[in-house]
């Protein structure tokens, strides 16, 4: 699976075979985990990944410049320091005070 979606040009028969494998290993994972977590793997990685890659491939291409590392660093440089700054109440409106002075 992680090989072939690696990939860098994709024939439709390597998506049929990927969303394949995608669904494979999802059935494996839940089966293997869904005991131990109270979350019920209700997880947006994993559900976009069974559910949404595939098409994604096939509208966008390949998928090896998907990162996440972006977005994660961008909330904890904003949301969680900013966090730190609050009295812990009406925390959205003090989070946004905050990155209001610093960006305008």
């Amino acid at each position: 699976m992680y090989l072939l979606s690696r990939k860098e040009n994709y024939e439709e028969s390597d998506i049929t075979r990927l969303q394949e494998s995608i669904n494979e290993w999802a059935k494996l994972f839940i089966e293997l985990f869904e005991e131990y977590l109270l979350s019920k793997l209700q997880f947006s990685k994993l559900h976009s990944w069974v559910f949404y890659i595939c098409s994604s491939i096939r509208e966008f291409g390949t998928i090896n410049r998907y990162i996440t590392e972006t977005y994660e660093s961008l909330h904890k440089n904003y949301i969680k320091k900013s966090y730190k700054l609050t009295n812990k109440k009406e925390i959205e409106k003090q989070i946004m005070k905050i990155l209001n002075i610093l960006f305008w």
